[in-house]
């Protein structure tokens, strides 16, 4: 009974003992391990752990996702630029053929006229869509410029049909 009540008066005198195992020393470490001070502080870093890797994993997801927005964002604007492109060639051939039309006997030059008019436009729109950055080009924009310029290839596909062979 007196080794029992040395043991709880020793054991007892150490609430003052750190709960490291590096620095609690022998009697120390028999009261942590005697009152589930380790088993605590396993528990309570466990838990530290696993809501690090949770918040680890959530940032992974997060960079994956964003990885994938950026490359269907370079997707987007490579398309958007290619779109322009054509637009740009397009247009090159449709100043071409406006010329060679000029030139030609019997062309409505009236008509030509509004046509090269609507073309400089449409270069001037073009060209300030290309000089700004992709990511700032408005799609549907895009979209009004190559239904514009659909419209004028139309219009000149039937001033060459009106023209003696």
């Amino acid at each position: 009974m007196a080794a029992a009540l040395a043991a709880a008066l020793l054991l007892g005198g150490c609430s003052a003992c750190p709960r490291d195992p590096n620095q609690a020393g022998f009697f120390c470490g028999v009261n942590n391990l005697a009152t589930g001070v380790y088993r605590e502080d396993t528990a309570r870093l466990g838990s530290e752990a696993d809501m690090a890797e949770q918040q680890a994993a959530s940032l992974r997801a997060d960079r994956d996702r964003l990885q994938a927005e950026i490359a269907q964002l370079s997707g987007e604007e490579r398309t958007l630029r290619e779109r322009q492109l054509r637009l740009n060639d397009e247009l090159a051939a449709q100043i071409a053929r406006t010329a060679e039309l000029r030139r030609r006997q019997g062309a409505d030059r009236t008509r030509l006229a509004a046509l090269e008019r609507q073309i400089a436009d449409l270069e001037q729109r073009q060209r300030a869509m290309k000089a700004a950055p992709a990511a700032a080009t408005d799609p549907a924009a895009l979209r009004k410029l190559e239904a514009e310029n659909q419209v004028l290839q139309r219009q000149i596909d039937e001033i060459y049909q009106t023209l003696p062979k």
